[in-house]
């Protein structure tokens, strides 16, 4: 709602000062109202003691930047792409036509984000705290998390799939050819796979091996190792 709004704003700002004023003419009514040429002959409108304000790119005379500080500003590229402040440091909007994506966040509430590959598919994922994820991508994965009820995710991070249930009753990590099933996390786990067998009932005792590569146990954590 506040874009919309904004930008009704500014608009009827630069509307109502294109027809009184020439683009080498200044007017100075501070603080309600000037239009000047700012650094590099940028025409500029400010209204409203700097609360209000609008830049055209001196060249094609359309708008590069308008802002109704400190809400919100709008900045636009030489190809038309847009980077939105909103609530500044809070929340931004860019596009990004060269990748085809675009990236909206808001911290530390949520984030989404597109891009567009070679084949025509928009990958996508969004991430809402506390606890939701959920994202679409081009070799089929489609990833859903409702932590800490539910979720099954692939190639995230180092692993190469976890799914969980009523965390942290259950959760079960796939990692380099390994399995490790979790059960009341951090009490219980058991691997197998690459590597061999390992389990653990912490803290009373537990085993941790890959074959080649270590072979770790303790008892009565954190006494003995």
């Amino acid at each position: 709602m506040l874009a919309p709004l904004a930008s009704l704003l500014v608009g009827l700002l630069v509307a109502l000062t294109a027809g009184c004023a020439g683009a080498d003419s200044e007017r100075v009514l501070s603080p309600l109202y000037s239009s000047h040429s700012a650094a590099g002959g940028v025409p500029e409108i400010e209204a409203l003691g700097g609360a209000l304000l609008a830049r055209s790119d001196p060249g094609t005379g359309k708008r590069s930047y308008w802002a109704v500080r400190p809400i919100l500003s709008n900045h636009f590229d030489a190809v038309g792409d847009r980077f939105t402040w909103f609530l500044p440091p809070l929340g931004f909007i860019d596009e990004d036509s060269e990748r085809g994506g675009r990236v909206a966040q808001f911290i530390p509430i949520a984030r989404y984000v597109t891009q567009l590959e070679p084949s025509g598919f928009k990958d996508w994922s969004l991430l809402v705290l506390p606890g939701l994820y959920w994202a679409a991508f081009e070799d089929g994965r489609t990833q859903r998390a409702f932590f800490p009820f539910f979720g099954v995710v692939e190639k995230f991070l180092s692993l190469d799939r976890g799914t969980f249930a009523f965390f942290p009753f259950w959760m079960r990590l796939e990692r380099y050819g390994r399995t490790t099933d979790h059960f009341l996390f951090p009490i219980f786990s058991y691997s197998r796979g690459t590597g061999g067998k390992a389990f653990r009932f912490w803290p009373f005792f537990g085993v941790n091996r890959w074959k080649g590569r270590y072979d770790r146990k303790f008892f009565l954590w954190p006494f003995f190792h």
